[in-house]
């Protein structure tokens, strides 16, 4: 009785291990004029967790990349950006400092439009997110804008 007890209790830690989802992610376009849109892609990251900058230091943990579909419809207007508290971490794995959030970012993409069509920016977001204990293996999320 006692190892079907302790199979089950492994069992169950397994499950909730693989199906940990420390990162939310939600996207928006908010307006700016008639011809320019800013995208915002948002990750609301749990507490102990954090992701890393697309612009962590090559040789460290994996940064986080964002991928946008062509569309004849629109054109990518400079870089993307990071808006939230980057803080500065020191992976003793690597030895390379990377750059992290631990709370929020909001990657921002301004976004020029070719015309008046309503169209949708579509792309991917892949990333990682780690703890001071262990890291999930890289994830991708695919997302959908309307632009209207």
């Amino acid at each position: 009785m006692k190892e079907i007890f302790v199979f089950a209790f492994g069992l169950g830690f397994a499950t909730l291990s693989f199906g940990q989802e420390p990162v939310q992610w939600s996207f928006k376009a908010k307006k700016l004029n008639a011809e320019t849109f800013e995208v915002y892609l948002t990750a609301i990251i749990e507490d102990s967790w954090h992701i890393y900058s697309q612009r962590t230091p090559a040789g460290g943990a994996f940064p986080t990349k964002v991928s946008f579909t062509k569309n004849p419809f629109f054109t990518i207007n400079g870089d993307l950006e990071e808006l939230g508290e980057m803080e500065i971490l020191h992976e003793d794995a690597f030895d390379v400092d990377t750059y992290v959030y631990s709370t929020k970012v909001d990657f921002v993409q301004k976004i020029k439009m070719n015309g008046k069509a309503r169209t949708k920016v579509v792309g991917e977001i892949e990333y990682m997110c780690c703890t001071e204990e262990r890291c999930l293996p890289p994830k991708k999320v695919r997302f959908a804008i309307g632009l209207w």
